[in-house]
């Protein structure tokens, strides 16, 4: 009989080990699933920054040529400015030659 209580309790702690060994396989399940989805967040997240990133290199190459597109506006109303003055010069030259 002492040999039929052992293998009992040997029988129960293998039930238990058994059953323990399921929860765990489930939790496993589990936490793999929250991963993928963490994962899915992640990638999604990702994808968002490079799209902003892009966004914003596109942006900032926009701003650049309409600085330079100013620039070049400025630069030519200096031009025209000087132009002018020089054009009034000759003008003045011709005027005090005639006269």
């Amino acid at each position: 009989m002492d040999k039929d209580t052992e293998l009992k309790r040997l029988e129960q702690f293998v039930e238990k080990l058994l059953l323990s060994f399921a929860e765990l396989k489930e939790e496993r399940k589990r936490l793999l699933g929250v991963i993928n989805e963490r994962d899915a967040q992640i990638a999604e997240l990702e994808g968002d920054i490079t799209s902003k990133d892009s966004e914003r290199s596109e942006i900032s190459l926009r701003v650049g040529r309409l600085v330079e597109q100013i620039e070049d506006w400025e630069f030519d109303l200096d031009d025209d400015d000087s132009l002018s003055d020089v054009g009034a010069s000759l003008k003045e030259s011709a005027a005090d030659n005639e006269g």
